[in-house]
């Protein structure tokens, strides 16, 4: 094999060229300001979505007791320090004046304002494809609400495994047998979470854009390089508000949510470049000929027939 058809490992595409059409369609299909919106929708969920949650987990009880503290012990993780203490307030505050007879206000303002982000991913996504809707409106309400609920159901799915194993490693604290039960742990739950979010990248990709027909892939190389970016800039942001924490010095509390709306933005930003990687490389395949793949500006894979 020459070095050059070596280096085409993306569909024909060269990392070159993949890198230089995914940075043209960032600016071409205006993903910074799209991430803006994102961030926005994000930021307005959090107080419904937290609402819901503490609700639920008052409803249980001692193992809700339990789920609480285990996710303010990761949360702070994840999220930078700086912006973690809106969260954490926002959390105890719902905590407190959280009952069964809000459960139902949390649940239906924390479905909207999710809804309401995932059909702006749609319209985003279609932006990135070169496509234009087609759909009637209260189909891309129902995509986006089925979206939000899978994406939520899954989320909600690795937590729970994430948290269960810290309960079992607790039990077994003593144990003999802590040691191997604390590698056995670890490694499933980060490999559930991993495909969890993995699945959640795919299923948006698949699913908000109005294309017809396409094939489907577990996992994609952009939604690989989306993650991967994602961490990254999280990570990033985490180390240049340790050395350099000038939000919080210039704005005070203010500094917190602008600090969150940034990772927010981040989050966005990084889903919207993963597609844009999945679209050029698609893009590239079709013009091979590549069964099931679809061009850009095109609802539907090359040569195959549209259907009513």
């Amino acid at each position: 094999m020459s070095k050059e058809n070596s280096s085409q490992l993306f569909s024909g595409l060269t990392l070159r060229a993949l890198a230089v059409q995914t940075l043209h369609g960032i600016g071409e299909d205006d993903l910074t300001g799209r991430s803006a919106e994102l961030a926005y929708f994000f930021f307005l969920a959090i107080f419904p979505g937290f609402l819901f949650l503490t609700a639920v987990l008052g409803m249980l009880s001692g193992p809700g007791t339990a789920l609480r503290g285990s996710l303010m012990e990761y949360l702070p993780r994840i999220v930078p320090p700086q912006a973690w203490s809106i969260l954490q307030d926002a959390f105890t505050h719902t905590s407190k004046v959280a009952s069964g007879g809000k459960l139902s206000f949390g649940v239906i303002a924390a479905l909207w304002s999710a809804t309401a982000g995932m059909s702006a991913m749609c319209d985003t996504l279609n932006g990135v494809h070169d496509i234009k809707e087609s759909r009637p409106y209260w189909k891309v309400q129902a995509t986006a609400l089925g979206l939000t609920l899978t994406v939520g159901v899954l989320l909600l799915f690795a937590l729970t495994v994430l948290f269960s194993g810290d309960a079992v490693l607790r039990l077994t604290m003593h144990s003999s047998l802590h040691g191997p039960i604390l590698v056995l742990a670890k490694v499933i739950q980060w490999t559930v979470l991993c495909l969890c979010v993995t699945l959640s990248f795919a299923l948006t990709y698949y699913w908000a854009p109005d294309i017809k027909e396409r094939e489907w892939h577990w996992i994609t190389p952009g939604a690989a390089f989306g993650i991967l970016l994602w961490i990254l800039a999280t990570i990033g942001l985490r180390l240049y508000l340790h050395f350099n924490d000038t939000y919080s010095a210039t704005y005070g509390t203010v500094g917190a949510v602008i600090i969150l709306l940034l990772w927010f933005y981040i989050s966005g930003f990084s889903l919207l470049v993963g597609a844009e990687v999945n679209a050029a490389i698609e893009d590239a395949a079709a013009r091979q000929g590549a069964p099931g793949a679809v061009p850009k500006g095109e609802k539907y894979p090359t040569g195959r027939e549209r259907t009513a």
